[in-house]
């Protein structure tokens, strides 16, 4: 062995006096039949450098992990805090202005559902005429929104419900129903 030689393994200067390497700790004069494998000169285990990387990268990953959970949770914070803006009432689940029920369009022009719920109409200008039912005991109110944001009211009443109003479509469009009921409802509209 000569006096300056480099480790096999991590390839740092060694003197020819050394029975170690002062870096990794191989045995130097370690013939290739008994070393192990994972130290040969062309193993592609990772060395301290590459490690430390690794390491970093990890880190990385779970920070970002870390930060998902974060903006989850202010979301949530933030649903919660818009049903205090819009006067829903947090601390009753059932209170809410969500839909609670599914819509079943049964044609085009017949809705129905229970509870509040809203429901969408494609209407064209003339005089409409909605039909509606309600079966519950409290509220039944049903507004009406246009696409440009203007709304009417064309139900409120109290209890059991059966009647009809007109209302004059201006523009050809899709209109949304928000229906405010306790019981089950049926909307109609003919011309």
């Amino acid at each position: 062995m000569s006096d300056n030689t480099v480790c096999p393994r991590c390839r740092q200067p060694i003197s020819g006096t050394e029975a170690f390497c002062p870096s990794c700790g191989l045995q130097i004069g370690q013939t290739k039949e008994t070393s192990f494998p994972l130290f040969s000169p062309t193993s592609t285990a990772p060395l301290p450098s590459q490690l430390d990387k690794k390491a970093e990268g990890e880190n990385k990953v779970v920070l970002g992990m870390v930060g998902c959970v974060v903006v989850f949770i202010v979301g949530c914070i933030g649903l919660w805090g818009y049903g205090a803006l819009t006067g829903s009432d947090n601390s009753d689940p059932t209170a809410t202005r969500f839909p609670t029920r599914a819509i079943v369009l049964l044609t085009p022009e017949i809705a129905q559902g229970r509870g509040d719920s809203t429901a969408k109409f494609h209407l064209v200008p003339g005089l409409i005429e909605f039909t509606m039912t309600h079966s519950g005991t409290d509220n039944f109110i049903v507004w009406i929104y246009a696409q440009n944001g203007d709304k009417d009211l064309i139900v409120n009443e109290i209890g059991s419900y059966s009647g009809r109003r007109a209302l004059q479509i201006g523009a050809t469009g899709t209109y949304t129903l928000d229906v405010q009921a306790d019981g089950a409802w049926t909307i109609q509209t003919g011309t």
